[in-house]
């Protein structure tokens, strides 16, 4: 089975409600989702994505595979991405299909939901100091198309409104 790449969004940048999201696009993702949340609390029997599309190219029946799963809400998700709809899931298993305002994004090679604080930020210059690229852990900072900036001060405070929320919930449990 090929690897995923799980895609993080950052919506509501700059507002209480800011955090990551991940976003899911297909039947596949989300039964492979499923798969790792399940590995990863126990709670859930594992899907076999294997038994629902045993060749690549065959699509998944969502009716069958709905039936394996007893969870009328990853019932629903499947069918809003049978219906071609994007799923956004938080960190606490809350999802829409409601389209967001995407201020940055992150692939992973697991399901991790990003964490970052200022510890993780990373501010380097090249070109004797005339650009500063900024990155937290593993995240290129961008702002729109913007991925450099005049100094490192302005490359710092870009990491700061990605880090938003975390960082002050971190220093409040100091």
């Amino acid at each position: 089975m090929k690897r995923i790449n799980w895609l993080f969004v950052l919506v509501d940048k700059g507002k209480p409600t800011q955090r990551w999201l991940i976003k899911i696009r297909s039947i596949q993702q989300l039964i492979a989702y499923y798969n790792e949340i399940s590995n990863a609390k126990q709670k859930k029997e594992d899907l076999d994505i294997q038994k629902h599309n045993k060749k690549s190219d065959k699509k998944i029946d969502v009716h069958q595979a709905s039936l394996h799963t007893n969870d009328t809400n990853l019932d629903e998700q499947m069918k809003a991405l049978a219906t071609n709809k994007e799923i956004y899931l938080d960190s606490n298993g809350n999802w829409t299909t409601e389209p967001q305002k995407e201020y940055n994004f992150l692939y992973r090679k697991y399901p991790a939901f990003p964490n970052f604080t200022k510890k993780d930020i990373s501010i380097k210059s090249f070109n004797d100091g005339v650009h500063s690229y900024a990155r937290i852990g593993d995240l290129e900072v961008r702002e729109g198309d913007k991925i450099k900036w005049d100094t490192y001060d302005e490359a710092y405070e870009a990491c700061l409104k990605i880090i938003g929320q975390n960082d002050n919930e971190e220093e409040q449990k100091k």
